[in-house]
């Protein structure tokens, strides 16, 4: 769903496919950003087995990898305590 419906009918967007498809083509690309940036607040406060199934799954690669980056650098920086096998064995749970 876009965040914004497009009315092909309405104003100059009547007849000039060029004027609403452009519309179209942003308003996926705001909607997109919109669905990822939910994605990625959610993650963490959602079962991941119940998040992957809420979102499409492009946003949810996308999203996971954001959150993998940040785990992994969080977890580097806590090597001294075994920060990245504790992380290894969380990504396993989550397999």
């Amino acid at each position: 769903m876009f965040d914004k419906p497009i009315d092909v009918n309405d104003g100059e967007r009547k007849g000039n496919i060029e004027i609403w498809m452009g519309d179209i083509e942003k308003q996926m690309k705001k909607s997109l950003h919109t669905i990822t940036k939910e994605a990625v607040e959610t993650y963490q406060k959602t079962d991941r087995s119940k998040w992957v199934l809420k979102w499409p799954g492009q946003v949810c690669l996308a999203a996971s990898q954001i959150w993998w980056t940040k785990e992994v650098e969080e977890a580097i920086a806590d090597a001294q305590h075994g920060g990245l096998r504790a992380y290894r064995k969380k990504l396993k749970d989550q397999i």
